[in-house]
């Protein structure tokens, strides 16, 4: 009976962890962007801050789509990390790997730029066969409608992958 009642409790934390957030348009993210970069991942350091683990991702603009940023290289507070042998989760939180390119549509809370809505505001940027595409991963994310808050379930829906250029032009046109 004890077992069953640990069980229990740990299937309910392990739910109570998701990621949901409402879906967006590239419209609605673009406005309330306080910035919009391009660029690469030229530095990943994980630290301790008020009690959790966050990486503060430094990425090398390439090109800026909004905002009144004037830095070559702009800092970006992303939930989880490793620091020495502890290490902190955020499911559904992006993840980042060194030389990777990436278009970011950040918030700026407390003084730090945040991907917009944890998720939502990180597309990787791939070749392939001689075409670039955006692509934004939602497969670890609760997604729901903000109207009926209905969550959407299709893999179509959680994972967007749209040509890079269009993307960039939708986000232009959005952002004047």
């Amino acid at each position: 009976m004890r077992l069953t009642w640990v069980f229990a409790a740990l299937v309910v934390a392990v739910t109570a962890s998701a990621l949901t957030v409402k879906k967006a348009s590239v419209k609605k993210l673009t406005e309330d962007a306080a910035l919009i970069v391009r660029g690469k991942v030229v530095a990943q350091t994980p630290r301790w801050v008020d009690g959790n683990i966050f990486t503060f991702v430094t990425l090398a603009i390439d090109e800026q789509l909004k905002g009144d940023y004037r830095g070559k290289t702009v800092v970006v507070k992303n939930y989880g990390g490793t620091v020495g042998d502890l290490g902190q989760e955020v499911t559904g939180a992006p993840v980042f790997s060194a030389g990777e390119e990436v278009l970011l549509l950040l918030t700026f809370w407390k003084g730090e730029y945040m991907i917009h809505s944890i998720a939502l505001g990180k597309f990787s940027i791939v070749q392939e066969k001689g075409e670039r595409y955006a692509i934004n991963d939602l497969t670890n994310v609760t997604l729901v409608d903000p109207a009926t808050h209905q969550e959407f379930t299709s893999p179509a829906e959680k994972f967007n992958k749209v040509k890079l250029e269009t993307l960039l032009q939708q986000i232009r046109a959005f952002a004047k």
